[in-house]
């Protein structure tokens, strides 16, 4: 690129597969030399006049400033040939027609006046050297794939592509750049996972090398898918694998410790024993003190009371006593008190006395004797006297302790000496004295009062020495119970203190043996998920060891084969294994999904067939923008409710406003589905190859004229039900195309479940609500084991000592283990509701075989294509048929008759006559393979290889049936065997039999297949074909004939057809439904009316228009020849389908078969084939009702008979087209407009009762019908039918006299002019024709009988090659087929007479003679030997 764009006026032509670089080369070199590089940007519509604007300023800037610009155009950018044609037209000249206008170039031709003049005029004018300019500057680069199917038209067309460009053409990347463009995408995520990035490298290259056709775009979203399934499975694995490794580790501690805990809790065990001993022993020793306590608070209590009941006594006495002693005690107190005041002078003057006087003396022997001294001498007076304690022995002298003797003296000397104690005698004679007499009267006085109170003394004193005992006891007892109490204090601190050891001990074995079994009991518990996460973990090992193997297979998947269907994608994955030496691989549903995610994807309508959940992970996990064939709308559902939660918007192709809300879901991160979307709107290619720009922290991208942000979150979709889409291969390499086509599993289930509705509703409904329940309980158990996992490895420390832990572990597996049988509960109780479920399986079987022989008709006729939401509510009609009888077996036997009869009904009213037969039998064989099995079938379809019979035949066996009679006795000697044995007259009365198919064979047995005798048929009487198989197919079928029911439009209308189902008209060469379409509409009148549009170019404005009208008022719409505007039908397709119509809409459709006519609008619609009406009566009464009423006028005899005879004629020459090349030598189409024209023409060439003959031959020869005609064999039976027929002879020549001659044997015109009359006369001919009726002889029923058996078996052949097709490549299926060609030619080259041609031909010499009895195969192989 470099190179050529260097030069003046360099272009290049760029060819390459998607992807492989061109425009990244254009644009490095367009930076390497800083030229200006300009691509169109493409709205929608974009057309040639847009085109012009775009580059409009490149060729300007070229030619006028002389700038080197390079215009690079994409192939997706050429949505019109004129585009090309303008390029074409640059490179040819510099000049593109239309780019400027008058104006414009008047200013170009200003603007580069001045340099044209300084170039000296080399060029003619100023517009010239403008355009020698552009040749120079302009460099134009185009770019092309090879495989987009217009390519070589393109080249073609526009010769100055290849001749003024440079062609750089790439075939793709070669061995270098398929290895680094990987590597460099891989490198940096894998180089730090260790994972080995050549051997993935290799593995991608050997996977999309071994995809024919593979582009590099493939290979890079294949790689970019790798390293996204690889990054997510890794990071999955590793923390899967993390989580296993730490719940097997902390599960083999907690092993390891439950060993420690039990001697731990052993040894606890005995120290508690010994500690509960001792602690038994201070509790023993407890009771004993409590009971000697008890005994001492008993003795206690006794004392306290005695104590209590003394002292009250001794205080009762106390009291009395001192009652007695209350006068006298003062007095004692108050001499105590005086004695105390005697001062030591007094008593040493009273001491120095030597003769004292009386009162003195008196009062010294008073006192002496009163303290028990005898000796009462002055000289002890004068000793006591000088005692120093003579005053405190006075003042403490007991008073009560007087002896008797001793008061009595004192009292003698007191009443002797009275005078002397007198106070004042006394207080005269001493001053000391005194005080001590009066302390003796005192006391004397107290002692006779003690006296007097001495019992009640004697008794305090008793109850004194009583309460002192006591006191002394109870101190003692209390002084001992205190004892006591201290040491059973301290016994019970010991006793507490061992107790509490116990206790702790207690709780520590209690701990350690809870603890212990919370250990074993959770290890037994989670011993089996120790095994199975074990197992899980030497799993996980090996699939990291798989992942970067299995990932690169996973993206090869779902770059190459969601597409394929089932079995291609088995026998795809079986190969990449064997070139990659890969024993078995990771399927992609269990690498890229789990069972609860599929439960899931089922609750949200996904089919749960393997087709559609491997179609969900290539939906979910593709690089590439996923685009889904969705014919049932059940993906479409499904999607919808997978992206619940997340912001979406469902926008369509068709919609004017779809480019602003494509622009909104991108700047604001929606989820854009883009419905019914069969092809890639241009504008579109830009965001699908993922050119962004990035503007600082914006990414943005270009969508039509617009440059929008592009927000995180955006993705999008598309989806169409059409089953074929109009991709080119740059467009093909942007996408995932998903395949949701039906499979036979998800049909029959699907079937199955609507039989069960129906029929068993509350079975289906308790069948739903388990698979719920067990959907839930299978996520639940599966969130439950993952907590489980997740929070054994995620503990901290000792998870034997975590309690929370154990608990929440515990409970988790309780409520494991309760899932668990709460779901084999569930399984045992499904398997019971599966058995009567099974009960309707083969009505579900039947309906699925029934659709799936649908789905090989195209193979017959393109126009024979039938939806799956067609089929479902006509199994549906077959449902709601009512019941007949009670049992349950014979509902299935009835349910299954009505699905085979609506199913044929259905079908064959969308067929042709010829192609009935066809289907009848297809649709045997589909639902009962057994009848004819494959061998049969084969020699039936002429596909059998089989070595015919050497035996000889009779001699009335046509020579041209040999070959097959031959065939079928060797292949089936039972059946046709004694044709060459003693039976040989049987079979030819049979063979001369006129319906031999209704006859037995001579060697047919009573127990033998039916289908024999219909391949007996087809090797003697082939004409007899399609009757015997028309009788086989009506006997498996149920059916009385092969005819669909009476065409009845108006219950078609009021059952069938709805608002957005159309009614499509098939038609034929002269046949046309308009009138019946008109009549209904005549009787039913619709709201709206009746509109009719006769389709044609330029047209389709008014039928849009039409269509909205009569959509909007329920009115009926009449769209005739659809099959002219093919191109636009299927946008009218999808209007209709997703248009709000008024209920009472119709919309009719007529068109002939058409190889283009959209798929989608055959399967959407109710099809009723139309075609001329097959007889001749049929012929004559639709033709006869098409002739206008007015040219039956009253009087009008000759007018009347006319046009009858017109009627008749061409009734003949529209039935001998039945005959070709009998009849005529081809099929001609004459219609209703060649009948009506020549209608005209004779009514206006009767005039009364002449005609002009010579003129109706001529215009009827020349100018309706013969204009048709090719041959001159044609033209002369044209020629003699019309003179024929048109004679006088053949009508009244006048007025009552009626014609002489006669139409045919039996038929002669009436001498009337009421079209009643005639009509009788069609209604009296017979339902079958004779050929003599065409002037045929009449065995030339049995050659069209053999073309028609001709056509049968070619269409059988066909349909067998679409099935083997749609299944893919099967080795067995293909060994099964070609074994029979194989094993003949083996036995061919094996004949000695071919081995002499071969040896001669190698050395020149041996025999070259062919021998005349070798068939043609044989004579052919031979040939070639000897050639």
């Amino acid at each position: 690129v470099d190179r050529v764009i260097s030069r003046p006026g360099g272009c290049v032509l760029m060819v390459g597969p998607s992807g492989v670089g061109r425009r990244t080369a254009v644009q490095l070199a367009a930076y390497l030399h800083r030229m200006e590089l300009i691509t169109p940007k493409v709205s929608r519509g974009f057309d040639t006049q847009q085109f012009l604007q775009e580059i409009k300023e490149a060729v300007s800037s070229a030619g006028t400033l002389a700038k080197e610009v390079i215009l690079l155009v994409e192939e997706w950018q050429l949505t019109e040939p004129g585009i090309l044609e303008v390029i074409n037209g640059l490179l040819a000249s510099g000049e593109a027609p239309g780019l400027f206008s008058n104006q414009e170039i008047t200013k170009i031709e200003r603007d580069v006046r001045e340099e044209f003049q300084q170039q000296g005029y080399r060029q003619r004018n100023e517009f010239a050297f403008f355009l020698s300019r552009v040749q120079r500057c302009l460099h134009l680069v185009l770019l092309m794939n090879p495989e987009h199917k217009d390519f070589g038209i393109r080249i073609e067309a526009n010769p100055a592509v290849i001749s003024r460009c440079e062609i750089v053409w790439s075939s793709g990347w070669g061995r270098e750049l398929t290895s680094e463009v990987p590597r460099s995408l891989l490198a940096p995520a894998l180089e730090p996972l260790n994972a080995s990035v050549d051997g993935v490298v290799s593995v991608l290259r050997a996977l999309h090398g071994h995809i024919e056709g593979a582009s590099p775009r493939q290979l890079v979203n294949m790689t970019k898918t790798q390293l996204r399934i690889f990054e997510t499975k890794h990071g999955e694995l590793a923390q899967q694998h993390s989580f296993l490794k730490a719940g097997l580790d902390k599960l083999a501690d907690a092993e390891a410790t439950v060993d420690t805990l039990s001697r731990d809790a052993e040894e606890q065990r005995v120290k508690l024993g010994r500690k509960q001993e001792e602690a038994n022993a201070a509790l023993t020793q407890i009771t004993e003190s409590m009971d000697v306590a008890g005994k001492q608070k008993n003795e206690v209590e006794v004392l306290q009371k005695k104590l209590a009941e003394e002292e009250v006594a001794m205080q009762e006495k106390r009291t009395a006593v001192q009652a007695e002693l209350a006068e006298v005690q003062p007095m004692v107190e108050e001499a105590k008190k005086a004695v105390g005041g005697i001062r030591k002078d007094n008593l040493n003057e009273i001491r120095s006395l030597k003769a004292p006087p009386e009162a003195i003396r008196d009062v010294l022997e008073g006192v002496l004797k009163l303290m028990g001294n005898r000796d009462t001498s002055w000289i002890s007076m004068k000793k006591f006297l000088a005692r120093p304690s003579a005053i405190s022995e006075i003042m403490n002298f007991d008073s009560e302790n007087i002896s008797v003797e001793n008061l009595n003296a004192v009292k003698e000397l007191i009443q002797g000496k009275s005078n002397s104690f007198k106070a004042e005698v006394i207080g005269r004679v001493s001053v000391a004295a005194a005080p001590l007499a009066a302390w003796v009267k005192a006391n004397v006085k107290f002692a006779m009062v003690m006296t007097k109170v001495a019992p009640l003394s004697a008794e305090l004193k008793k109850l004194d020495a009583s309460i002192q005992f006591s006191r002394k006891r109870l101190e003692q007892c209390e002084q001992d119970l205190s004892t006591l109490d201290d040491r059973v204090a301290d016994l019970k601190n010991k006793f507490a203190s061992l107790t509490a050891e116990a206790e702790r001990l207690r709780a520590g074995l209690e701990k350690a043996e809870r603890t212990l079994q919370q250990a074993t009991t959770l290890l037994g518990q989670l011993s089996g998920e120790k095994i199975r996460w074990a197992s899980q973990l030497k799993g996980l090992d090996d699939k990291f060891a798989s992942l970067s193997v299995d990932a690169a297979m996973g993206s090869a998947f779902i770059t190459f084969l969601p597409l394929k269907d089932e079995t291609e994608r088995s026998l795809a994955v079986q190969d990449w294994e064997q070139m990659l030496n890969c024993d078995t691989s990771t399927p992609l549903l269990d690498l890229l999904s789990t069972e609860s995610e599929r439960l899931k994807w089922k609750s949200l309508g996904l089919p749960a067939d393997q087709l559609s959940n491997e179609n969900a992970v290539c939906i979910l996990n593709s690089s590439a923008w996923p685009w889904l064939l969705d014919p049932s709308s059940l993906a479409n559902k499904w999607l919808i409710g997978k992206m619940d939660g997340k912001p979406l918007e469902q926008i369509s192709q068709s919609d004017p406003r779809f480019l602003m809300q494509l622009e909104l879901c991108v700047r604001f991160g929606k989820v854009a589905v883009v419905m019914e979307a069969d092809s890639v709107e241009p504008a579109l290619v830009p965001l699908m190859r993922g050119d962004v720009i990035q503007q600082g922290t914006r990414t943005q991208v270009v969508i039509g004229e617009k440059t929008v942000d592009l927000a995180d979150g955006f993705a999008m979709y598309f989806v169409t039900r059409s089953p074929s889409l109009s991709l080119s291969p740059d467009e093909r390499s942007t996408v995932t195309v998903v395949n949701f086509s039906v499979t036979r599993s998800g049909l029959e289930g699907q079937l199955l479940g609507l039989t069960l509705q129906s029929e068993k509703p509350e079975l289906e409904a308790r069948k739903a609500q388990l698979l719920q329940q067990e959907e839930d309980m299978r996520v639940s158990l599966a969130d439950l084991e993952k907590a489980l996992l997740e929070e054994l490895a995620k503990s901290q420390g000792d998870i034997l000592e975590n309690v929370q832990l154990l608990e929440s572990l515990n409970k988790t597996k309780a409520h494991s283990s309760e899932i668990e049988a709460a779901l084999q509960e569930s399984t045992k109780v499904q398997a019971e509701l599966d058995v009567e479920r099974n009960v309707w399986k083969p009505l579900a079987r039947l309906g699925t075989a029934a659709y799936l022989s649908l789905s090989e008709l195209p193979a017959v006729d393109s126009m024979y294509r039938f939806s799956l939401p067609s089929f479902f509510r006509l199994f549906q009609g077959a449902l709601a048929s009512p019941r007949q009888g009670t049992s349950q077996e014979g509902r299935i036997t009835q349910l299954s008759a009505e699905v085979k009869r609506r199913t044929f009904a259905y079908v064959s009213r969308a067929m042709f006559k010829a192609d009935r037969a066809t289907f009848a039998v297809q649709l045997s064989r589909t639902l009962y393979p057994e009848t004819a099995g494959e061998d049969d079938w084969r020699l039936l379809t002429g596909a059998a290889v089989v070595e015919g019979s050497k035996a000889e035949l009779p001699s009335w066996v046509p020579v041209d049936r040999r070959p097959a009679v031959a065939k079928v006795i060797a292949a089936k000697p039972q059946a046709m065997g004694g044709l060459i044995g003693s039976k040989q007259g049987d079979w030819q009365t049979w063979f001369s039999n006129p319906e031999p198919e209704n006859v037995p064979t001579p060697d047919e047995m009573p127990q033998g297949k039916a289908f024999d005798r219909v391949l007996v048929i087809s090797a003697l009487r082939p004409d007899r074909l399609i009757s015997a198989l028309s009788k086989w197919s009506c006997d498996i079928l149920g059916i009385a004939d092969i005819q669909p029911p009476t065409l009845r439009l108006s219950e078609i209308v009021r059952e069938e057809a709805t608002k957005n189902i159309p009614i499509l008209f098939v038609v034929t060469a002269g046949s046309d439904p308009t009138g019946d379409v008109e009549d209904l509409a005549d009787r039913l009148k619709p709201q709206g009316g009746l509109a009719q549009v006769a389709m044609g170019q330029g047209q389709t404005e008014a039928a849009e228009a039409a269509l909205e009208q009569a959509a909007a008022n329920g009115g009926w719409l009449l769209l005739k020849n659809v099959h002219l505007v093919a191109g636009w039908l299927s946008g009218l397709e999808k209007k209709v389908h997703s248009m709000e119509a008024h209920d009472n809409f119709r919309l009719w459709l007529t068109t002939e078969p058409h190889p283009k006519f959209p798929a989608i609008l055959l399967q959407s619609s109710l099809k009723i084939a139309f075609e001329a009406p097959p007889g001749l009566r049929q012929n004559l009464s639709r033709s006869f009702g098409s002739i206008r009423p007015s040219l039956f006028s009253a009087g009008e005899e000759l007018k009347a008979q006319l046009m009858f005879v017109l009627t008749w004629t061409h009734g003949i020459l529209q039935e001998r087209r039945t005959y070709v090349p009998q009849g005529w030598t081809q099929f001609y189409e004459f219609n209703t407009a060649d009948l009506r024209a020549a209608s005209e023409i004779v009514s206006q060439r009767v005039q009364g009762f002449s005609v002009d003959w010579d003129a109706v031959h001529g215009l009827l020869e020349g100018a309706v019908y013969g204009g048709r005609l090719d041959t001159d064999v044609d033209i002369r039976t044209l020629r003699t039918y019309i003179q024929s027929l048109f004679t006088t002879k053949m009508v009244s020549a006048r007025a009552g006299e009626p014609p002489k001659g006669k139409l045919s044997k039996g038929v002669k015109l009436p001498n009337s002019d009421n079209a009643t009359d005639y009509v009788a006369i069609i209604n009296k001919l017979p339902a079958v024709d004779a050929p003599s009726v065409f002037g045929l002889p009449a065995n030339v029923g049995r050659t069209v009988q053999e073309a028609a058996a001709d056509r049968l078996g070619r269409h059988l052949r066909a349909m067998a090659a679409a099935e083997v097709g749609s299944a893919g490549f099967n080795r067995d299926v293909w060994s099964s087929r070609l074994q029979p060609l194989l094993t003949g030619w083996q036995r061919i080259a094996s004949d000695p007479t071919v081995r002499d041609l071969q040896q001669g031909a190698a050395t020149g010499g041996g025999s070259n003679v062919i021998p005349d009895d070798l068939g043609p195969l044989e004579t052919f192989v031979l040939l070639e030997a000897a050639s």
